[in-house]
């Protein structure tokens, strides 16, 4: 399968580099070269479709000149940093040029980006001692000699990765639930380390919504057992890096003030499970933040698991209340760093083939249903994002995509990352095998539960294979 390129630059003032780069790529065998040339219209924010192009290829190429260029509505980062911040959250390997002092631009160009907004020239200035300062970059004069810099720094990737790459499939426990959901990881690996920074100490907030069978519970063991363990151990060393899960129920019936009564007791039975029996308890923000200042642990994980089936306008307004009182317990405490994931499960709907058959038509209603709910998943955050503006700190609160069913090329891909078979054949048999339905038909998408059952059987027939030989 042909290695896909992203090549990410500013185009006025590189026109002729982008070329010049395209032709290089596309003139090795079995590389092809992703750029937004060949985009078109799209119903997406130019920034997000590009940072999800990023994620989808195998490598990323950054060609940074000496004009910022064009940035997205309110931000200061131009769109060739966001999309080498991407090629960072998305863990790609990336290969980057850098325009000589000698490359001249043109006047009018540079006119025309500094006279709008002066302070790009800093901002550009700042990108590239950053992108110079985190690895050894190509520096080039013409565009020709940009076109030779990368093809062979592809020849020296491409050769240091069949070197490095051992011929034993990886057998890590967490390989059957490590399928897809990169775009939904990116996202949390730029959103953790953003909350980190800009709101250090505060608990970050996520919300994670699918279908049933889509797997919230993998996607959090996920996050959990990479970003989160990683940034535990860096902080607080290996030995006291204690990271707890905690999955408190999430009350879905009566009035609102009934289902604050549950929801607050049920967390704090989590670390002090004696709470039912005590007298008098103390429920308030206050109490529970000195319960987890005086707990052991560097870092708690909730997960709450909200049902769309029993969704309503008080489901809403305690989520709303639910988001105060964890801004109530950063207020009253230094606390460990606490993630809260809110997962909000819809319904499974079986496809059906026909026009106005009731399975149909049942689909067609849930999915509207889903659609209101994420509109005031939505209308949250921007409130939150409101409060923030007008200067009133609140917990970071992030919606993450939708999780949906899982495609034969994220399998293959998984395939590949994990050297599991010993050529493309017999990965696509083994991905076959995965999406065959009973009738002897290939299906184009599966739901992660059955995809990650399937990968949990051939890495346990992998492992008896290797016990056996």
């Amino acid at each position: 399968m042909p290695t896909s390129v992203f090549l990410s630059s500013t185009a006025r003032d590189l026109a002729e580099y982008r070329k010049a780069a395209h032709l290089a790529i596309e003139g090795l065998d079995d590389y092809f070269c992703v750029r937004m040339e060949t985009f078109g219209a799209r119903d997406w924010s130019a920034s997000e479709f590009c940072r999800r192009k990023v994620g989808e290829c195998d490598l990323f190429i950054g060609v940074i000149g000496h004009l910022h260029g064009s940035s997205p509505p309110g931000s200061e980062k131009s769109y060739t940093e966001i999309e080498y911040e991407a090629a960072l959250d998305y863990e790609k390997p990336y290969l980057m040029f850098l325009a000589s002092e000698k490359l001249e631009v043109p006047m009018n160009l540079i006119r025309e980006e500094y006279d709008k907004d002066p302070g790009k020239q800093l901002r550009q200035q700042a990108f590239h001692k950053r992108v110079a300062e985190k690895r050894v970059c190509g520096v080039f004069n013409s565009p020709e000699d940009l076109a030779s810099l990368i093809q062979q720094a592809i020849y020296n990737w491409n050769h240091d990765r069949r070197i490095e790459q051992p011929t034993e499939p990886n057998l890590g426990y967490l390989v059957p639930y490590t399928c897809d959901r990169t775009n939904q990881e990116a996202d949390f690996r730029k959103h953790f380390a953003s909350g980190l920074n800009t709101h250090p100490g505060f608990p970050q907030i996520y919300l994670i919504h699918g279908e049933e069978r889509e797997s919230h519970g993998s996607l959090i063991e996920r996050f959990r057992s990479t970003r989160i363990q990683e940034h535990a151990q860096h902080k607080w060393g290996e030995q006291k890096a204690t990271v707890s899960v905690w999955d408190p129920e999430w009350p879905d019936l009566d009035e609102l003030s009934l289902r604050q009564d549950r929801l607050i007791p049920w967390l704090f039975e989590k670390i002090d499970p004696l709470s039912p029996v005590k007298q008098d308890y103390d429920y308030s923000p206050a109490a529970f933040a000195a319960l987890l200042a005086a707990s052991l642990n560097s870092i708690v994980i909730i997960q709450h698991e909200i049902s769309a089936r029993t969704w309503d306008q008080t489901t809403v307004e305690l989520i709303e209340w639910y988001l105060k009182f964890w801004n109530e317990v950063k207020a009253a405490a230094t606390i460990p760093q606490c993630l809260v994931f809110l997962n909000v499960v819809y319904p499974h709907t079986v496809e059906s083939s026909g026009w106005f058959s009731a399975a149909r038509v049942k689909r067609i209603f849930q999915k509207l249903k889903n659609r209101k709910i994420q509109k005031q998943l939505r209308k949250i955050c921007r409130r939150r994002q409101l409060l923030e503006k007008a200067g009133q700190p609140s917990c970071p609160f992030v919606m993450l995509n939708e999780l949906t069913c899982v495609k034969p090329d994220d399998v293959m891909r998984w395939f590949r990352r994990h050297r599991i078979g010993r050529d493309d054949g017999e990965r696509e048999q083994r991905c076959r095998e995965i999406f065959i339905t009973e009738d002897g038909e290939l299906s184009d998408c599966k739901n992660m539960r059955d995809v990650e059952h399937a990968l949990n059987r051939l890495h346990q027939t992998i492992l008896r294979r290797r016990v056996e030989t």
